[in-house]
């Protein structure tokens, strides 16, 4: 778990509560760069959220450029620290 990442994910503005929850369990499992390997399956378990939902969401990540894949490691991601930084809290 890295606290590094669990925080810029508290402090990102996400309109949509799956993908902030999503997020959390990805930080989770995340180093302090934002790499990271989980099943589709782990994190519905982690959130309580259905399959279904939580592919939609990780999909809408990936479509953001929020969470990446990492091409010489199959099966590993990496969150974009860099994207959630510059994601404004709303208040």
């Amino acid at each position: 778990m890295s606290v590094k990442v669990m925080a810029l994910v508290w402090d990102a503005y996400r309109p949509n509560v799956d993908q902030k929850l999503v997020l959390l369990a990805l930080a989770d499992w995340c180093d302090d760069e934002g790499k990271c390997r989980f099943s589709e399956s782990e994190v519905a378990q982690r959130t309580r959220l259905e399959v279904g939902p939580v592919r939609a969401t990780l999909a809408s990540l990936v479509e953001d450029g929020t969470l990446t894949t990492i091409p010489k490691y199959p099966g590993w991601f990496r969150l974009q620290l860099d994207r959630l930084s510059q994601q404004e809290t709303r208040r």
